[in-house]
């Protein structure tokens, strides 16, 4: 895998093809969400790079263009769109510096990066989501796949893999699964 300057002999073909701007806004709204509920909910205080919405828009794009759409016959879904996502966050490591925290950065980071896949398989939108599906066992379920996938998080070497299929395959099978059961009246 190429590293982050390696990338910026394809910023200009890059810019040409995606919106940049927009999805750096859309990361910058993630980032200040996640920053402001750490902080609130269990009073930890975050540091990112400076550079990070730009470094996670311009490595997304490039996963996009060199890893996935080679092997799509369509436009990425939001299922796509959150696994290269994810990945990306997980390679940059975009948060460098916590305060009041026993965790280590690349878990806040793993944290981040299902944060981010959920809020955009959310569609965006409801960065204050909390899947409670009002099925206890389901619930638990969902706890135990998000506590489960941020560990797999923490460890992931992005430098050797990005299974950029498989992990938009899982954020959509899960999708369908919380959907479904969700739907069924007696499940309720």
């Amino acid at each position: 895998m190429k590293n982050i300057d390696e990338i910026a002999s394809f910023v200009g073909e890059l810019e040409n093809k995606y919106d940049i701007k927009s999805r750096k806004t859309e990361i910058d709204t993630i980032l200040q969400r996640f920053k402001e509920l750490n902080q609130k909910e269990i009073n930890l205080d975050l540091e990112f790079r400076s550079d990070a919405s730009t470094i996670i828009a311009y490595f997304y794009f490039y996963l996009l263009e060199q890893k996935t759409k080679p092997v799509l016959t369509g436009l990425a879904n939001n299922y796509k769109i959150a696994a290269c996502t994810e990945l990306t966050i997980n390679y940059v490591q975009p948060v460098i510096g916590a305060k009041n925290t026993g965790k280590s950065i690349r878990q806040i980071n793993a944290e981040l990066s299902v944060f981010t896949a959920l809020a955009i398989i959310g569609g965006w939108h409801d960065l204050d989501f909390y899947l409670n599906s009002g099925i206890s066992s389901l619930n638990e379920a969902i706890d135990t796949f998000l506590s489960d996938r941020i560990e797999i998080f923490s460890y992931l070497n992005t430098q050797e893999s990005f299974p950029i299929m498989l992990n938009s395959q899982t954020w959509s099978l899960f999708y369908l699964i919380y959907q479904y059961y969700r739907s069924i009246p007696m499940m309720r």
